[in-house]
């Protein structure tokens, strides 16, 4: 066993602003997240990761997907789908982050099993409460896998 080594989750973030990648993990270091961070900028980019790991069992699979709905070539909506379909990244914690308050949106977050569903907000105070959802859902991930 390495008990002195600090696990490191791996994220997926799939996002094309620079700012929210800026601010997601300036709220995941205030949260003292331990992670590993893979930046997507566009949808297809992601959905070609999710095959990847569909098609290649040593390629790793995400701890946790944050994930922006609004996205270049493919949106988040087909990534979400995507990975609910997938073998090996079905249960994948997926943090809608969004700055979507539509009905439809939330809907359809909650039928293909969106761990959470967190809005941008334009307060900085308001972003950081992020890093603290990722941390929880990452603690609660890493306390099942240790009972089983």
């Amino acid at each position: 066993m390495n008990e002195g080594r600090i696990h490191q989750d791996l994220i997926l973030l799939a996002e094309d602003n620079p700012v929210d990648v800026m601010l997601i993990q300036r709220s995941l270091v205030e949260h003292a997240v331990e992670h590993t961070m893979l930046t997507m900028e566009d949808g297809q980019q992601a959905i070609e990761y999710i095959d990847r790991i569909e098609a290649d069992e040593t390629e790793a699979v995400p701890d946790l997907l944050l994930l922006d709905l609004n996205l270049p070539s493919c949106d988040g909506r087909e990534i979400l789908a995507r990975v609910r379909r997938s073998v090996r990244s079905y249960s994948t914690p997926v943090v809608i982050v969004t700055s979507s308050n539509s009905d439809e949106d939330r809907e359809m977050a909650r039928r293909l099993r969106a761990t959470d569903y967190f809005l941008k907000v334009p307060d900085l105070d308001g972003y950081m409460k992020l890093g603290g959802i990722v941390k929880q859902i990452l603690s609660s991930r890493s306390s099942l896998g240790a009972s089983m």
